[in-house]
């Protein structure tokens, strides 16, 4: 796949300002819970989800807290793939920007948990959002070509599946 990177940076920096970066994803529900998420993606999901881009998501961070995992070359690169996982009510769709430049598409994902959205920019997967109960997983697969479809898009969701059991 062919990507211009530029255009997809600019998106993908708006809506990982929007969605990722927003810790307030809602008001936590009683119960807290604790998931080792940099222990349940294993090398060989990391092997299939970066593909040709493995290089660029060697080094695993629990980036200070529980619960969240950042898998890059190296602090601030460029090409990185994250997960975290917190207590949240706020609806999915309020964690993406109303309105999306238009080479961005807002998909709604059905298939996993009780659903959530996903950014997909010039045929590439972005930011993701998807609830299971009072848990909301928020994820970026940021400049790693990841394909609606294709395997790694399977595998990633397969994780995903994994991590809110």
């Amino acid at each position: 796949m062919t990507s211009s990177y530029p255009s997809v940076g600019i998106a993908a920096a708006c809506v990982l300002l929007a969605a990722c970066g927003n810790s307030d994803i809602g008001s936590p529900p009683a119960a807290n819970v604790s998931i080792d998420v940099c222990a349940v993606v294993t090398e060989e999901d990391l092997d299939i989800i970066a593909a040709a881009r493995r290089d660029k998501v060697a080094v695993a961070s629990d980036m200070g807290g529980s619960n969240r995992c950042l898998w890059a070359e190296k602090e601030f690169g460029t090409s990185y793939f994250d997960i975290a996982i917190a207590p949240g009510d706020r609806d999915l769709r309020s964690l993406f920007p109303e309105t999306l430049p238009s080479h961005v598409q807002l998909v709604e994902i059905r298939d996993v948990a009780d659903g959530g959205y996903m950014t997909v920019t010039e045929d590439s997967i972005g930011n993701i959002a998807i609830r299971k109960g009072g848990l909301v997983l928020n994820s970026g697969v940021v400049f790693l070509d990841i394909e609606p479809g294709s395997p790694q898009h399977e595998r990633l969701f397969e994780v995903f599946r994994r991590l809110l059991g």
